[in-house]
């Protein structure tokens, strides 16, 4: 029987099966991770430049004269 594979070598066949999928999972955690930060860090980024414009944006005064009745 040449067809059949011993037994060290059917788990040698399981450890490098087990641990390419454990290479693959931790790999798609840190896919993950990484873009979960990126995308906060440039919403974090987005809404400091939109909030902080308004707050640098010249302040026109205009002294306009109270409409005072008189009595």
């Amino acid at each position: 029987m040449a067809s059949v594979i011993d037994h060290d070598t059917r788990n040698y066949y399981v450890y490098i099966y087990s641990g390419l999928i454990g290479a693959l999972f931790v790999t798609a955690l840190m896919r993950s991770t990484t873009w979960f930060m990126m995308c906060m860090r440039a919403s974090v980024n987005l809404h400091n430049s939109i909030f902080s414009r308004p707050l640098r944006a010249p302040i026109a005064v205009r002294q306009q004269p109270v409409d005072c009745k008189e009595v």
